[in-house]
């Protein structure tokens, strides 16, 4: 099975993806299908060892997707691999990106495909000026070896 992987970084909604908030692309028959792998309280992860601040987001998303509608759609065996994939995926995600925090990770297999939203606090350690760890996705990248080149092209827009 041939498929492609996507990633997309985006603002991010905890309630759309925990189906607090049910959108008409949604099938509200197939949300008993969705995989929760993590949900922990934001709150409880900053109170763990990170501080606001006013410099960055609050939290981070990314989307994860294998396939697509055409060659992966909900109720096909492709789908189910996929799902699983994906589930491997976020399990690992932590493990593999120790300076994001997840706080939540939902698989939804009540759209057109199955795809992956993790939601994670960046945050830096061992920092010389203010607090020594601090909210940064730039920097959290940047410690766990992504280099950027210049003020325009960060760590965190590779």
């Amino acid at each position: 099975m041939k498929k492609t992987i996507s990633a997309v970084i985006d603002k991010g909604n905890t309630h759309h993806n925990n189906r607090k908030i049910i959108t008409e692309n949604v099938d509200k028959d197939k949300i008993s299908n969705n995989l929760t792998i993590v949900q922990n309280d934001i709150k409880s992860v900053y109170h763990e060892h990170i501080r606001h601040s006013r410099q960055e987001k609050e939290f981070h998303e990314v989307i994860f997707q294998i396939g697509n509608r055409d060659d992966t759609h909900i109720g096909t065996t492709d789908a189910k691999v996929c799902a699983d994939i994906l589930k491997q995926f976020a399990k690992n995600f932590q493990r593999r990106n120790p300076h994001l925090r997840v706080f939540n990770a939902v698989i939804h297999m009540d759209e057109e495909t199955p795809h992956l939203h993790i939601d994670f606090v960046p945050f830096a350690t061992e920092q010389k000026r203010g607090l020594s760890t601090r909210v940064s996705l730039t920097k959290a990248l940047e410690q766990q070896g992504f280099k950027g080149e210049g003020k325009l092209n960060t760590a965190s827009k590779l």
